[in-house]
């Protein structure tokens, strides 16, 4: 096996099929999770309890108005999102804003912290190439909380 306290971060699923494939044990996710702990590990995506898009519950919801929309030209719409990116130490945030009818990524910004700054740098650098007529997120809390 190829964990150790200084490999942090690792699959759950990768820990179970080698237990699974190699010594024939079976364990369910909760106890290798549990295991993984004790050894110092930790998954490499965050935990489901997380809920890291979930908004504020205070936060006003908005109805999803695109829903059979065409998109006709650029500028439209453009759609921003959080994702994460995987490094050889840790992971890193990626907030990026794409124009919906080119596909064209109008800008992009990477951080290795969710503040809230950074997508505000990544709008500022996109409505600085140009205004789209709509602009659509998943309504985290880094896209409500201002």
């Amino acid at each position: 096996m190829r964990y150790s306290p200084s490999v942090r971060f690792t699959a759950i699923e990768e820990i179970r099929e080698d237990l699974r494939t190699e010594y024939e044990i079976l364990i369910g996710k909760k106890r290798t999770i549990s295991l993984m702990k004790n050894m110092g590990l930790s998954a490499i995506y965050p935990k489901k309890k997380w809920h890291l898009s979930d908004t504020d519950k205070d936060t006003r919801k908005f109805p999803y108005l695109l829903s059979g929309l065409p998109i006709i030209g650029v500028n439209q719409v453009w759609g921003t999102d959080i994702t994460y990116v995987k490094l050889l130490k840790g992971f890193a945030y990626l907030v990026a804003m794409i124009d919906w009818f080119s596909r064209y990524v109008v800008s992009w910004e990477l951080s290795e912290t969710l503040e809230i700054q950074f997508c505000l740098n990544n709008l500022k650098q996109a409505l600085n190439i140009g205004t789209p007529e709509i602009h659509h997120s998943d309504q985290g809390s880094h896209f409500t909380t201002l």
